[in-house]
């Protein structure tokens, strides 16, 4: 089953082999995808977007480094995974260059496969980063009209929340949350938009819009759930549940 989620991604190429197959892949799984031929204009919209994936086609070797080069110097929010994609040659060149996953040309039949568990799943884990605590609250949402959405949260960070839903929310539908934190007695409310779904009513949603009063709250919550989690796994016969 595959989750539905938002990725920017880019496919710098001018091989039609490559950019067709490499577009059904990434469209398959919900990754907006800009198409380049040349290497100016990749760098130009490296510049001025966030993008999740950089897929290169080697075969212009100048070109390729001179992308992969200049990933050191973007500042945006998200970091890039790289598939480079080479035609001979040594693999070890586009890793070293900065590329987190190579590939061969011809694409092979078990590639979209590979792509998921090498590519994918490293993306995924990328939006991950920050430490999660692992919760079970039902919690008032809304949509964006005003529409009360069943929602219940499964685990929280300061970045953004895994939840439940009953009913319909799809990848980029925006929500708006009050939630009591347990032990601290406090309300925090934050917007969150869904980066992916799943057919089983399982989501994972960023936090796009939270007072500094109210993420203050959340950052001392975690901190001290943190801290009282560290405690626990240094003491003997203790079991824990959570991240």
């Amino acid at each position: 089953m595959t989750p539905d989620m938002k990725f920017e991604g880019l496919l710098v190429s001018r091989d039609i082999h490559v950019l067709k197959e490499m577009t059904r892949i990434m469209e398959d799984l919900s990754i907006d995808v800009d198409l380049c031929m040349f290497s100016n204009r990749a760098l130009d919209i490296l510049g001025k977007r966030e993008i999740d994936l950089l897929v290169i086609d080697c075969e212009d070797h100048g070109s390729a480094s001179e992308i992969l080069g200049a990933l050191g110097s973007l500042s945006g929010s998200r970091r890039i995974t790289t598939l480079a994609i080479v035609n001979g040659g040594i693999p070890g060149e586009p890793i070293r260059a900065g590329a987190h996953v190579v590939v061969q040309k011809p694409l092979s039949d078990n590639f979209q496969v590979e792509f998921r568990d090498l590519v994918y799943a490293r993306m995924v884990a990328e939006r991950r980063q920050q430490h999660r605590y692992a919760v079970r609250w039902l919690v008032a949402a809304k949509d964006m009209n005003g529409n009360p959405v069943q929602v219940t949260v499964t685990d929280l960070s300061e970045a953004g929340i895994g939840f439940s839903f009953a009913g319909r929310v799809s990848a980029g539908d925006r929500l708006k949350l009050r939630v009591m934190l347990t032990g601290a007695n406090q309300i925090i409310q934050f917007d969150a938009r869904a980066v992916w779904t799943l057919r089983s009513n399982i989501a994972g949603a960023e936090i796009v819009s939270i007072s500094a009063a109210d993420s203050d709250v959340l950052r001392k919550w975690l901190k001290q759930k943190h801290e009282v989690k560290n405690a626990a796994t240094q003491q003997p016969n203790c079991q824990l549940s959570g991240v």
